[in-house]
């Protein structure tokens, strides 16, 4: 096994190298939390009831951890946990009270938010294993080849649909011949793309320019032909913004992660409340999310920012039978969220903002940094994101990322290498402070 000498507050100290068996552990993980293998969006490819599985057991290891190791929990996970069940419970229990929809129907709808548990999984699987800097970045680089290699089978019809497995609103859609009426869901495979994003931005983190060079070109061909969500694109630019800004720049960092969110939070409401008042179009909306904004906000204002929740189309074609049209609250970002949260979203907000800022205080690295970059980001672009349900995913990854990355910012300095090139940050502990014996 190689090794690295390190001088960490003046004594030498060895980090070894992790096994390629715990590198594979690693990449396995990261594939799996990824949602790359999921049912796709129109439920054409991936794994059948993966997803749910996931969930099932991440929420076990949660309750095992619960009962049997308890210490390792610290405020980090418990706000997780508080973010979980509230962006899960929420819709389900006021979709039931305002429009009756079945809990059924309420589960279906948000069964994604379940991934926020991922991480508790993450804690039990990695817990003792120690990586390094050249460890992480060599499996980040495996699974960006493996998450666009899949991706591109996928949106070009090069793995076979699945057959005889369909939602009842999605028949059509495994029909021989199918012709999507957007020209772009043609090609089009958004599932993990969280994976595709890390790697080329885990080198710019780093400034190493050169070598992330061809993966950003990867990256902007991937958004350009199989991603194709423009929503998507222009929060990855904001992301490379922010990385810049915030690395290096504690006190900056602080007072821009809580500045700049809740700057937009009210300001973007402000707006909100103007063009609703006036009757004016919201000015970045087209004509369907205008009209989508206007029936969902004065439902907010009139009912007093009650939560709605959110109608699953499975449930008699969702909210087509109350407006008149299909809405998807994720679709119109912040006031999608008001309707559906209500009053409860101020606490969500509050509760990611704090989650944020507490991994990028305990783990100074560049995956805190990411993950900081794309809240900041997603509040910039609270018009068309910023739905804290279906951001499980992304947040999980990046927070198993952070604390097995470690403090990159302790006192210490890199003197030697031994049987392997190149410099790296100071050693760090197993999975951050949350290390499982």
């Amino acid at each position: 096994m190689s090794s690295r000498i390190l001088l960490l507050n003046g004594e030498i100290m060895t980090e070894a190298a992790a096994s390629v068996a715990d590198k594979v552990i690693l990449g396995l993980l990261l594939l799996a939390m990824s949602g790359l293998f999921f049912l796709s969006d129109d439920h054409r490819y991936g794994v059948v009831f993966f997803q749910e599985s996931l969930a099932a057991v991440s929420i076990a290891s949660f309750l095992y951890i619960l009962a049997m190791r308890r210490h390792l929990l610290g405020n980090i996970d418990w706000s997780v946990l508080l973010l979980a069940l509230l962006v899960f419970f929420i819709p389900i229990l006021s979709s039931y009270l305002y429009f009756a929809q079945p809990f059924q129907f309420g589960i279906l709808e948000e069964r994604r938010s379940l991934l926020y548990f991922s991480s508790f999984l993450a804690m039990l699987v990695l817990g003792g294993r120690h990586y390094t800097s050249i460890d992480i970045e060599k499996v980040l680089k495996i699974v960006f080849w493996v998450a666009l290699i899949w991706a591109t089978l996928n949106a070009f019809d090069l793995v076979p649909r699945h057959q005889g497995f369909s939602f009842s609103v999605h028949k059509e859609q495994f029909a021989e011949g199918f012709q999507s009426l957007d020209e772009r869901f043609e090609t089009r495979f958004i599932n993990g793309s969280i994976i595709v994003f890390l790697y080329p931005f885990f080198l710019l983190a780093r400034k190493q320019y050169l070598k992330a060079l061809l993966p950003v070109i990867l990256l902007v061909l991937y958004m350009v032909f199989i991603n194709q969500t423009r929503s998507l694109a222009a929060l990855g630019v904001l992301m490379l913004v922010f990385i810049g800004l915030m690395r290096g720049r504690k006190e900056f960092n602080l007072m821009l992660m809580v500045a700049v969110p809740v700057f937009f939070l009210c300001a973007y409401f402000l707006y909100y409340l103007y063009s609703f008042l006036f009757g004016e179009p919201v000015a970045f909306y087209d004509m369907y999310r205008n009209m989508e904004f206007r029936l969902v906000f004065n439902k907010v204002i009139a009912d007093w920012f009650i939560p709605h929740g959110h109608l699953s189309l499975q449930f008699d074609g969702g909210f087509k039978q109350y407006f008149g049209i299909n809405i998807y609250t994720y679709d119109i970002g912040l006031a999608g969220n008001l309707y559906k949260y209500g009053f409860v979203y101020l606490f969500l907000f509050a509760i990611f903002l704090y989650a944020v800022l507490a991994i990028y205080r305990q783990h100074r690295n560049e995956f805190s940094i990411i993950l900081a970059a794309m809240f900041v980001s997603s509040c910039f672009m609270m018009p068309f994101y910023g739905e804290f349900g279906r951001m499980g995913i992304e947040f999980s990854v990046l927070l198993v990322l952070a604390r097995i990355r470690g403090n990159q910012y302790e006192t210490g300095k890199y003197i030697a290498c031994v049987r392997r090139g190149g410099a790296s940050g100071p050693s760090y502990p197993p999975y951050g402070a949350n290390a499982v014996a």
